[in-house]
């Protein structure tokens, strides 16, 4: 009884830490093997989310449900996530600009090759500790990552203005931080110029 209560526990701050949601890897990490999670599901003590990923169902609503989902599916056998969310999705989620993007854009190491679902659209690139941020079940590139990834980006550059409007009014960045961290002359000047039509508007 003990260590069932004990098996419990584990899994419940596991998945406490991500909204809810949980693994099967994670699951089986704790003591829970294919049959007794099978069990569960039956008896509706988690909800089958994904293959692959479980929520318990005392958590009946959960914001960003799609992502953490999405996220933990992109976990390595080691259990660590290797994905992202970036690019336009982090936009919406940092409240710049205005994107309001369909699909779920997540950044993923070179030479990932598990398969994703279709509401995944993936970039591929390095994202190291210090331009992310742990949200519950997930992690997010920040305000002066998704900018600088945008603002390269030939698709989602158009984002760029309404970002850097939004992010440096909020304080969520800084000018100098942008310009010194733009890879080439062509991205600073596009920040440049999203600064200048920033200012413009505040001088109106």
């Amino acid at each position: 009884m003990t260590s069932a209560r004990a098996t419990r526990r584990a899994l419940f701050e596991i998945a406490d830490s991500q909204d809810g949601f949980f693994t099967a890897a994670q699951a089986r990490g704790v003591g829970y093997d294919y049959a007794q999670q099978s069990y569960h599901v039956q008896v509706g003590n988690w909800m089958k989310e994904a293959r692959g990923v479980y929520r318990l169902t005392d958590y009946t609503w959960v914001p960003y449900s799609d992502i953490i989902t999405l996220a933990l599916q992109t976990m390595n056998r080691a259990g660590e996530m290797q994905g992202v969310i970036s690019y336009e999705t982090a936009l919406d989620l940092h409240g710049i600009s205005d994107a309001n993007p369909r699909r779920i854009h997540i950044t993923l190491p070179p030479g990932y090759r598990k398969r994703l679902p279709g509401i995944a659209y993936p970039h591929t690139g390095i994202v190291p500790p210090q331009d992310y941020e742990e949200w519950h079940g997930f992690r997010i590139t920040t305000p002066l990552r998704t900018i600088l990834d945008v603002a390269a980006s030939p698709v989602s550059w158009v984002f760029t203005d309404g970002a850097v409007r939004d992010a440096l009014r909020e304080g969520k960045v800084r000018i100098r931080q942008l310009l010194d961290r733009a890879e080439n002359e062509e991205i600073q000047q596009r920040l440049k110029d999203a600064i200048e039509a920033t200012e413009e508007s505040v001088r109106v």
